[in-house]
């Protein structure tokens, strides 16, 4: 469907918040996109003005705002619309090339440059002066990784591997002790698979499949002897359906 018939439905700052919706959307049967401005992959942290909007047809945008209205509580807490950070404007770029390091004016963004490329982005999110997140390049301008600061406590809590331009691993610390307790496998850029390891145990706890982004089965292991015990299903909205033993 072409852009001419889309409409923006809602925005964010995150990426990954725009994704959520935006497979609760093509779950329902709407061909939801992302609109951004991050040069392919290459800049992650450039962004429209706007935020990462999320396009819907015209046509789907009525059943398009009740399906965002029926997300959980705690997802919509998520996904809440914040104050998009700046978009560089030509003239930051330019100054980026020529002398390497480039402040914006919410928040704080400074670019290193390494002779001629770009080698880290240092994000200070909420305006402390302190970075929260920090993106990595390589000399052929793609991410290779990143970390970030998600509780603004001063130590990283989540981090990111990337494989040709493309994410393909997310470790998170949800207990922000310093040590990942879930990770997230990706395929093709997709989560594909999401392993939960309280602080770094060396047995997956709880193991989901995903499919297009969107969870379709879930294995447990509630004695924690290191075998899966549960499993669970999924509707095609990614909600919990049946669960049963495990077939040994």
């Amino acid at each position: 469907m072409g852009m001419d018939n889309q409409v923006v439905l809602t925005s964010f700052v995150q990426e990954l918040d725009a994704q959520m919706v935006v497979m609760e959307l093509q779950a329902g049967g709407i061909d939801a996109v992302l609109q951004k401005d991050d040069c392919g992959g290459m800049r992650p942290f450039i962004t429209s003005e706007r935020g990462i909007e999320v396009l819907v047809p015209a046509a789907d945008l009525q059943r398009a705002r009740e399906i965002l209205a029926l997300i959980p509580n705690e997802e919509a807490e998520a996904v809440a619309l914040e104050k998009p950070r700046r978009r560089l404007s030509k003239i930051d770029l330019t100054a980026m090339l020529v002398v390497g390091i480039v402040v914006g004016s919410i928040g704080s963004w400074v670019y290193v440059k390494d002779k001629y490329f770009v080698r880290e982005a240092e994000i200070d999110r909420n305006g402390d002066g302190v970075t929260d997140q920090v993106w990595f390049y390589g000399k052929d301008g793609y991410c290779t990784g990143g970390h970030a600061d998600n509780n603004f406590d001063g130590k990283w809590d989540e981090w990111h591997t990337f494989v040709d331009g493309a994410i393909d691993l997310t470790k998170t610390d949800t207990d922000f002790n310093g040590v990942p307790d879930v990770e997230w496998k990706y395929l093709f850029g997709v989560a594909a698979q999401e392993n939960w390891r309280p602080n770094g145990a060396e047995v997956v706890n709880k193991r989901v499949f995903l499919k297009h982004g969107i969870p379709v089965r879930e294995l447990v292991d509630s004695d924690r002897n290191g075998t899966f015990d549960l499993e669970t299903g999924f509707d095609a909205f990614g909600n919990k359906t049946n669960s049963m033993p495990v077939q040994k």
